[in-house]
Parts: structure tokens; sequence; C-alpha cells
């Protein structure tokens, strides 16, 4: 029903936030200053000083303290059993406290990490039961990255607030939005806001942006090329040297990552990708291969090449002669 404008992710990440305590205290009846929010070790969703603080990377932590340690629940990402189990807590207390659920529906910072099957859609279902906000962050995997124009819809989800990012900007100008509808967007004038949020420039950017996706069909081109590349990359690295650097090629659409053996030095990897014309990034030792949603099947097959080539040289200069 409703969008709110921000300059950037985790920009809208603190007003959705905002928004799910505000909710707490005014439709939940939450004792004031008791909300919580349950999130998930792994987690990105930005380097405020609130959302650092609930982070599980220590350098993003350091130094940058104290934090609100009990405004936040951390779970095992991926784990049904934890986060039923903390609901159940909160439920049986007497005074319910938990206000929302934060997460993402595949970790980017966090490793290209795919939930289980239908974890998602099990968690959405006992936040519904419990009247607790289901929020997806979506700024890493949303706008057609994964094959759908939000990662949650793999699972049928329809959370209840979504913050967007990244792709909505087009490359070209610092966008992204919370949306959700009436009952969960409960800012009033002067609650929440910026100076630039919803600027002209950035929302002529934005339509734009959204209007290519659909028209040039870029949700199904990122499933079809997605698949073709990943295909590839398990094939080009299931053999030989290869195989021993890098053991797990996973994915969604185009976002992949390739999970490298223990003790090989991602930023080494990164570095050789980069010599062969692949710019890349690592997360611990996840290589993570984000390609343009208009990527076409040439440029997969030498993309595929190159990680190929790229992954056999490391292998032969760093393993040792059998």
């Amino acid at each position: 029903d409703k969008a709110l404008t921000t300059n950037g992710g985790v920009e809208a990440v603190e007003a959705a936030i905002k928004l799910m305590r505000k909710w707490g205290y005014t439709k939940k009846s939450v004792e004031r200053g008791k909300a919580r929010i349950v999130i998930c070790e792994g987690n990105f969703h930005g380097r405020t000083t609130t959302v650092v603080g609930f982070s599980s990377e220590p350098t993003y932590r350091e130094n940058f303290g104290p934090y609100a340690a009990d405004a936040f629940i951390t779970v095992p990402y991926g784990d049904y059993g934890a986060f039923a189990k903390v609901m159940q807590e909160d439920a049986e207390s007497g005074a319910p406290t938990i206000v929302g659920f934060l997460v993402e529906p595949i970790q980017g910072e966090g490793g290209v990490r795919i939930p289980p099957p239908g974890y998602l859609k099990a968690c959405a279902f006992l936040c519904e039961k419990n009247n607790v906000i289901f929020c997806a962050d979506e700024i890493q995997a949303g706008l057609g990255r994964t094959g759908y124009l939000l990662a949650s819809w793999h699972e049928g989800v329809k959370p209840d607030l979504v913050v967007i990012g990244k792709t909505l900007g087009a490359g070209k100008h610092p966008v992204a939005m919370v949306l959700g509808n009436d009952e969960h967007m409960v800012f009033t004038p002067g609650d929440h806001g910026s100076t630039h949020g919803g600027n002209t420039t950035a929302m002529a950017i934005a339509l734009e942006a959204l209007a290519i996706i659909k028209d040039e069909k870029l949700c199904v081109r990122s499933a079809m090329m997605g698949a073709s590349l990943l295909h590839q990359l398990r094939q080009e690295l299931s053999c030989g040297g290869a195989a021993k650097i890098a053991p797990l090629v996973r994915g969604r659409g185009l976002m992949i990552g390739i999970v490298l053996a223990p003790g090989v030095d991602s930023h080494m990897v990164i570095d050789e990708l980069l010599k062969n014309g692949v710019m890349t990034k690592d997360a611990h030792n996840v290589i993570r291969i984000t390609p343009a949603l208009i990527i076409t099947e040439t440029e997969v097959k030498r993309l595929a090449e190159l990680i190929g080539k790229t992954f056999a040289e490391i292998a032969l200069r760093t393993l040792p002669k059998e």
C-alpha cells in the first residue's frame, strides 16, 4: 500500500526497524522500551550504529559500541527450530515483546547462503500466528537478482515489510525503499525523514529501473542465465585440481557463490580472478559472482571459462605435485 523512500539501503533498514518497534508499541501493546526484533547469525543489513550492533561480523562491531544488546535476538540462519523456540518462549512469557523478524531471503555478505527449502515460508507462517512482522531485506537478493522480482517469492512468501535498494538505482543514483501495507506502515508526519529521500531524480531513475526489469523480462533472464552459469561453473570446477580448491558452487539466479576449501586464501583468489578479467568479491571463504542481469549466453560461457582457467592455474601453482 505504501512506500517510504530513503537515500540508501541501511537507511531503509533503520526505517523498517523503527516501523516494527512503533507498530509493536501502538498496535501490539508491547511495553514501552521492551520491543525486540529477531535477526539471523551471519546477517548483513548495513553499517549504521544500530545495525552493526547486531552484526555477527567482529570487524563491523569493534570500536563502535556500546550497543543495545537486549533489543535484538540472534538465531542461526536457516534453523527453523531455533526460530520457533525463541517465538514460543516469547509467546509463553505472558507479555510478548518480539515485534519483528528481519531476515535476508538469501544472505549475500554471509556467503551466498540459501536457507533450506520451506524455511522462509515456515518462519512467515509462525510470524503471522504470533502477530509478529515478517520483514525481508531484499536489498541484495531482490529486483530480479535470483530470478524473481523478490527472492521471498521462491517460497511464495509475501513479507509484511520489504526493504529494497541497490538495483533500484540502476547503478546511477542512491535510492532505497521500505514497502508495506497500511497496517504496518505506521509512521505519521515527523516520525521519519531525510533531506534528499524521495528526490525527483531518484524517483525518476527508480521508476525507469523497474520498467526496464519488467519490459526486458530481466527476472526470467536472470533465472535462465543463472542456471546456465551455475551449470557451467560446476562443470569447470568439478575436475582436477580446481575441485580441490573449490569443492562447492551454490546459487540462485545470478547470485552465485563459489565455496573455497579450508585454508584457501580468498583474497588471493579474487586477485587472480581480476588478473584474468573477472571482478568478484569475497565473503569469508566464498567468492561471490553477481553479473549484470543483462549478461548474454556468450558472456556467461566466457565468464565460466575464465573462472575455470583461474582456478586451474591456482591449483597448479599451490597444490602439491602428485
